[in-house]
């Protein structure tokens, strides 16, 4: 546990990949992460994707993105803490495994996702459980109940330990941008439709490079998109002339963009 606020032990400035893609306003992502983490001080997320370990700070939650419809973003990385808790793990565990399932249930890490990751952030006593779920597992008489909890205590952080460390060596990430680039028409006509069906046709997309990792056992890449291209801009709702910020990812392999999201702010 991290004991004070961010005057005593101040959060991580990591760089904002985002914040090149347009109107995002952050350039940092002020974070926790690196804590929980086993790599070496760096201001690059994606050098954070592995968390190993359970961080929480005592004392201080902050705006989120999600697409309009469905969940994506923020909204996946708080409903998989929710379920955890919900489930009878302690606060500090439910958002170690809530950050590794954020991870794990992507194919790469675009900017949007890295930026997510870390913001997400715990404040509190991570020991709290806030749900009790009685176990099916019996204890046999003489054997120290408070001695069954520490072995499996052990069991568990092993055991996300280790996943963090393979999704930190595994999972390709999208967090450098790309000033110089060939895009080729098919894409370029799909970034112009949705720019324009999200009110802001004179934006631009900035790309991102896949930096694909080596598989587990076969040593080769095990990402087939290349590239990410992202936009922020400020647009405006359709009911009630709201201004906010949207942002759009598409995701490109072999020079066609086979899916995109679209997120606004919250």
């Amino acid at each position: 546990m991290i004991l004070g606020a961010t005057d005593v032990v101040p959060h991580q400035d990591m760089r904002n990949p985002v914040n090149a893609a347009g109107d995002d306003p952050d350039v940092v992502a002020f974070s926790d992460l690196p804590y929980a983490c086993d790599t070496p001080y760096s201001r690059d997320v994606a050098k954070f994707i592995g968390p190993t370990r359970v961080v929480s700070r005592l004392p201080d939650m902050t705006g989120a993105d999600g697409p309009a419809d469905g969940n994506g973003a923020a909204d996946l990385i708080a409903q998989y803490f929710l379920l955890k808790v919900l489930e009878g793990s302690s606060v500090g565990m439910a958002t170690l495994a809530a950050r590794q399932e954020f991870v794990a249930q992507t194919g790469q890490m675009d900017p949007v996702d890295l930026k997510t990751l870390a913001q997400f952030c715990v404040y509190g006593d991570p020991s709290i459980h806030p749900v009790l779920i009685a176990t099916p597992t019996g204890v046999p008489k003489g054997t120290h109940a408070g001695v069954v909890e520490s072995l499996d205590r052990r069991e568990r952080r092993a055991k996300l330990a280790l996943t963090g460390r393979s999704l930190q060596e595994q999972k390709p990430t999208a967090a450098v941008p790309q000033r110089r680039h060939a895009i080729s028409p098919q894409v370029r006509a799909v970034l112009s439709g949705l720019s324009r069906e999200a009110g802001v046709p004179s934006a631009s997309f900035v790309a991102f490079a896949v930096k694909a990792k080596g598989g587990a056992r076969s040593g080769k890449a095990v990402t087939d998109a290349n590239r990410y291209h992202v936009l922020v801009a400020r647009t405006r709702q359709r009911r009630g002339h709201v201004v906010q910020r949207v942002a759009i990812v598409a995701k490109e392999a072999a020079k066609r963009v086979v899916g995109y999201r679209v997120y606004f702010t919250r």
